[in-house]
């Protein structure tokens, strides 16, 4: 298979399928093959699973006659948009994490994904840290990242490994109730995010309204306990 090494074709799908007929590939894994496109998959008409990870794609492409594909991993790829999904009707499980996606502005193309219940664009950290650059995606690291997928995409159960469920359970996914309309006319090609002002959130990490200013007032203090009259 090494003389396959580097590029998708029938001759390399069948030796990592174990199939000779590609209309009976369900499972195709092909990481770390340094793959540089998508391709050669039209034949491969009920294939239900792909695994493309640690390669060296650019750009989601040549998926268009996998409409029963369920579960899509391109992590750890040179992928810098989420354009090329939208006709994936029947997928549910999205792993896009490790790669270059610098802009949202793409994700409208996930709200044609109706059966989407998990996406990772960035791998799952312990509580309180960060994940590295290498697992992560730049997108992620836009306050509103969080909020702005769950406005798009409400029937993700999971999102980054984390299950959405027991977010809200605790009170930390945020209220998505104010971003408004986000749907694909509210993305702007020469803005790669929204503004604070589209989006309504809090600038400068304050407690008060927009703009970080002051938060309210102190409670006023508690009576003074009477003091007891001497006879």
């Amino acid at each position: 298979m090494s003389s396959s090494k580097g590029r998708m074709s029938t001759e390399s799908i069948k030796a990592c399928s174990g199939q000779f007929d590609l209309e009976s590939v369900y499972k195709l894994l092909m990481e770390r093959m340094e793959l540089r496109a998508i391709e050669a998959l039209a034949p491969c008409t009920n294939l239900e699973v792909l695994d493309l990870s640690h390669n060296r794609l650019v750009r989601i492409e040549g998926l268009d006659g996998l409409l029963k594909l369920k579960t899509l991993r391109l992590a750890h790829n040179e992928i810098g948009t989420l354009e090329g999904l939208d006709h994936l009707a029947a997928l549910e499980v999205l792993a896009l994490d490790g790669n270059r996606i610098t802009a949202i502005d793409g994700a409208a193309c996930l709200t044609k994904l109706a059966r989407l219940r998990t996406l990772s664009l960035q791998a799952p950290a312990p509580p309180g840290l960060t994940p590295p650059p290498a697992e992560s995606n730049p997108c992620c690291q836009h306050p509103a990242y969080r909020v702005t997928l769950r406005r798009l995409v409400p029937q993700l159960t999971s999102l980054d490994g984390e299950r959405l469920a027991l977010v809200d359970a605790s009170g930390g996914a945020g209220d998505t109730s104010s971003l408004g309309d986000l749907g694909p006319g509210a993305f702007n090609a020469d803005q790669p995010w929204f503004t604070p002002e589209q989006l309504s959130i809090p600038v400068g990490g304050g407690t008060g309204g927009r703009g970080g200013g002051p938060g309210p007032p102190p409670p006023p203090p508690a009576p003074a306990s009477a003091t007891p009259t001497l006879a």
